[in-house]
């Protein structure tokens, strides 16, 4: 009876968690009128999909996987949330996806966009799991990952250690967290897009923190994530970039510039021109969109005092480890603090403006 309850109660909590492979129930997408006749010469679509209540970055390729193979040519997503509501997730509690709020589950749905145009329809797969990795993309639901590994882009929604198919021919990176390309120390999405050999144009983001529950019933009061506008340390390794690449600010209100050493440099979020040889200039560059729009709460909240996003486990074993994990963001520098509990000191927080502890 112990053993059994025991199970349950991992069953349970792993259900509560989320923790439960999502990717078997879109491993395969069966439609109702394959055997229809009148049906087989008309134009297939999807109007409209999304991952209900769940906060994972693998699953929007896998459904753009499916709907391929079984033949669709349009797929629509539903829905995208405004970013001076995104805060709040207060349009519909049940869909939330932002590139500020939700930055993992954006690449996701930017590796989805490569799957759809890049998978021929109606061509078969192997089947679950072994359909996890199929053409140029890893998925792992566990990791939060959706990786996209082609000779010419890298995007990837959490940190990974795959070795780029070809860092010579790479033109495209996207991503959260630290690659063999960018080591990145914020939360927040950054884009990578070469211009010519030689000179890139790098997109940051503010650093993000969950706050609560975003898929709860919809309130303008009830903040569900913050973004925090703080330095970042991003090292960067591109071969036509150097190691001691130029930083150069094109977007308005921000007048960052340096000298990367060991292809280390501190950015603010923003837009930038990094280039080999010297400082390139905007104008060159005419097609550069040069906005960085960010909604209002971004500085209402960094008035805020830091915060800190813990989700307790549910249920253990008392033969398992037991895991605990917090993250810890604020507008500046944590001078010092802790984490303990009533038994004794876990941890100790370091000088930084965001950080992600496990004991």
């Amino acid at each position: 009876m112990a053993n059994s309850t025991s199970l349950l109660n991992g069953l349970l909590n792993g259900l509560l968690n989320g923790l439960l492979n999502g990717l078997l129930n879109v491993a395969q997408y069966p439609t109702p009128f394959d055997d229809l006749p009148g049906c087989s010469s008309k134009a297939k679509m999807v109007y409209e999909f999304d991952a209900a209540d769940l906060d994972n970055a693998s699953l929007y390729p896998a459904m753009a996987r499916s709907f391929r193979e079984a033949g669709f040519q349009w797929a629509t997503l539903f829905a995208y949330d405004p970013g001076h509501l995104a805060y709040a997730n207060s349009e519909y509690n049940t869909h939330f996806l932002n590139r500020l709020y939700t930055p993992k589950k954006a690449i996701g749905f930017l590796v989805a966009s490569e799957v759809f145009y890049t998978q021929k329809a109606r061509e078969p797969l192997a089947s679950y799991p072994n359909i996890n990795s199929f053409g140029n993309t890893q998925l792992d639901f566990h990791k939060n990952l959706a990786l996209y590994n082609s000779k010419e882009k890298l995007f990837y929604s959490s940190s990974t250690e795959e070795k780029p198919k070809s860092t010579k021919s790479l033109k495209h990176v996207a991503g959260v967290g630290t690659s063999r390309i960018v080591n990145y120390s914020g939360t927040g999405a950054y884009f990578l897009d070469q211009l010519e050999p030689g000179v890139w144009q790098l997109e940051i983001y503010p650093g993000w923190i969950k706050v609560q529950d975003p898929h709860q019933n919809p309130s303008l009061r009830r903040e569900v994530g913050r973004l925090f506008f703080n330095s970042q340390n991003v090292q960067i390794s591109l071969p036509d970039l150097g190691k001691n690449y130029f930083a150069n600010a094109i977007n308005p209100n921000n007048d960052l510039s340096g000298k990367a050493k060991a292809g280390k440099f501190s950015f603010v979020p923003g837009k930038y021109l990094l280039s080999k040889k010297k400082k390139a200039s905007v104008k060159k560059y005419t097609h550069l969109n040069t906005d960085y729009l960010l909604p209002k709460t971004v500085a209402q909240f960094n008035q805020a005092n830091p915060m800190v996003w813990h989700q307790r486990q549910c249920a253990a074993s008392l033969k398992d480890n037991f895991s605990f994990k917090a993250q810890v963001s604020a507008a500046n520098t944590i001078e010092n603090g802790g984490v303990s509990h009533s038994l004794q000191r876990l941890a100790r927080v370091p000088r930084t403006g965001n950080a992600t502890y496990r004991q």
